[in-house]
């Protein structure tokens, strides 16, 4: 999570859908551990990051059909 004084920032994602393009604002999880590793929690949450080291586009997997 990107923070300025402690305090989050929210990080705006891009979001591939069948539907269309969406842009949502996200919170990454802080928790230890978790500093570089955005493209799994992007997994999780049944998405297909654009990359694995910075995501900032990420595709469902309803958009692949």
């Amino acid at each position: 999570m990107e923070t300025i004084n402690g305090l989050a920032i929210l990080t705006a994602l891009t979001i591939i859908h069948s539907t269309g393009v969406f842009v949502h604002n996200v919170v990454w999880c802080s928790c230890p551990g978790t500093k570089n590793q955005r493209h799994l929690q992007l997994l999780k949450a049944g998405l297909f990051p654009a990359s694995t080291t910075r995501p900032q586009t990420a595709f469902t997997i309803a958009s692949w059909t």
